[in-house]
């Protein structure tokens, strides 16, 4: 699947930058007040290509306007909206394999910096990054606030309609656009390498490509739908971010079930009882978002991303920690309940009873290390309705028999008076200790 994104994209919050008609207004005012174009000098200042084209026939150059666009709109430091965030993550994930935006800003980049998956993806901002595609890819076929050259920002109409053949535009279009499925988010100006290459791909490859348009006005008032050839069942008339939000939910589905199958494959690996995962991962479908899900695995495994990619490794030591809560629910009769901020709670007849984070050491973790990075991680845990009793780990290095006895001055500072590190200090419980029975139940939830 690839994702072609235009303005409506960025006009949602909180990136919330005006649609083109209302920077092109803006910009043709500033620019009569400089005294660069006189008031009735434009055809349709709401339209920036033709305020472009006016600067240019008058300076030849469109670099006044590129300015003022860079002055008045945080294009090269926007912050990202849920859509631009979901998108960096299908994209780093595997879902989506490519994204062209049509805009200038660097909203999907810093979606992807902020989640910590800018090395997942190839980011191509023109010509010259040509050789930074991969099998996952950004690019940005206007150009974009990063780019120096002003004059080769693609917003003149001769740029949009006729320069860009035979360049890197029309082969990165052809390229992206021949996947099988190819969604439409947020159009707002016209931009002829798209529809032509869709045109001839859809008719070299009949029945071939599927075509959807994500839009939140009505079918018949799309100006696109016809240009582009989107049926009406393939139109989703949504806001972007809602949509992004519905798209990944089917992502976030598929991730759970494929912890259940690891799970499954542990318990027979390991010789191991049948555990009832169901209560827990319905709750994590019913309650999380794929942000958060990539959120959890990062923590519990102990990465310093804010996100973690999902694959069979990751599902893997996800499933191993979640066996050892369903085996403490089955054990003690209660609910394990996952919370978005990693930890999770243990709730008999409605009443909770105690709070565990988890902790992953991959393998490769010795159990100091692994109780290090936990106590930094419960440290950061804010704003809880209840103390949060202790650390379960699993995945030790040393399988958690050489614990840490460092004092709690090199582990984490402590504060007489802190409820976490204080008088009643975290308790960190491996999981095998949990299984064999080394560690009594009734110590863990009374």
């Amino acid at each position: 699947m690839s994702l072609v994104a235009g303005a409506g994209c960025s006009h949602e919050s909180p990136t919330s930058i005006p649609l083109a008609q209302q920077c092109a207004k803006l910009c043709h005012d500033q620019l009569v007040a400089d005294g660069r174009l006189d008031h009735n000098e434009c055809q349709d200042p709401t339209n920036l290509s033709c305020v472009a084209d006016t600067l240019h026939s008058r300076c030849g150059s469109q670099r006044a306007l590129v300015e003022i666009l860079l002055r008045e709109f945080p294009l090269k430091a926007p912050r990202p909206n849920t859509g631009h965030n979901i998108a960096a993550a299908l994209l780093a994930e595997g879902a989506i394999q490519s994204v062209i935006t049509l805009n200038f800003d660097l909203a999907f980049t810093v979606a992807l910096s902020q989640l910590g998956l800018g090395q997942k993806v190839g980011i191509v901002d023109g010509q010259h990054e040509f050789g930074n595609q991969g099998e996952r890819t950004l690019y940005y076929l206007h150009g974009n606030a990063n780019t120096a050259d002003y004059e080769s920002w693609t917003i003149r109409t001769a740029a949009l309609t006729s320069d860009w053949k035979d360049k890197w535009q029309h082969v990165v279009v052809n390229r992206v656009v021949s996947t099988p499925v190819v969604l439409f988010a947020g159009l707002g100006s016209p931009a002829d390498v798209l529809f032509e290459s869709v045109t001839f791909l859809k008719s070299a490859l009949p029945g071939r490509i599927s075509l959807f348009q994500v839009d939140p006005s009505e079918y018949s008032t799309s100006t696109f739908v016809n240009t582009l050839g989107v049926s009406q069942d393939n139109y989703i008339r949504l806001c972007w971010c809602e949509f992004m939000e519905k798209l990944s939910k089917r992502v976030l589905v598929a991730q759970v079930d494929s912890i259940q199958l690891a799970a499954g494959n542990l318990l027979r690996l390991n010789n191991r009882l049948e555990e009832n995962l169901a209560p827990i991962l319905t709750n994590v479908k019913e309650s999380f978002s794929l942000l958060e899900i990539g959120a959890l695995r990062a923590k519990w495994l102990l990465t310093d991303n804010p996100y973690l990619c999902d694959d069979q490794q990751t599902r893997d030591h996800m499933a191993d920690l979640l066996l050892v809560i369903a085996y403490i629910s089955r054990e003690s009769n209660v609910t394990g309940i996952v919370r978005s901020d990693g930890v999770v709670e243990f709730v008999r007849d409605g009443r909770l009873l105690a709070a565990y984070l988890l902790a992953s050491g991959r393998g490769v973790t010795t159990s100091a290390t692994i109780e290090s990075k936990a106590s930094v991680s419960v440290k950061q845990i804010k704003h809880r309705h209840c103390n949060i009793a202790g650390v379960i780990m699993s995945g030790a290095q040393d399988n958690g028999r050489a614990s840490s006895a460092s004092p709690d001055s090199i582990v984490v500072e402590v504060d007489p008076a802190d409820i976490l590190f204080g008088k009643d200090r975290l308790k960190f419980i491996n999981a095998e200790t949990i299984r064999s029975g080394e560690y009594k139940i009734s110590e863990i939830v009374p």
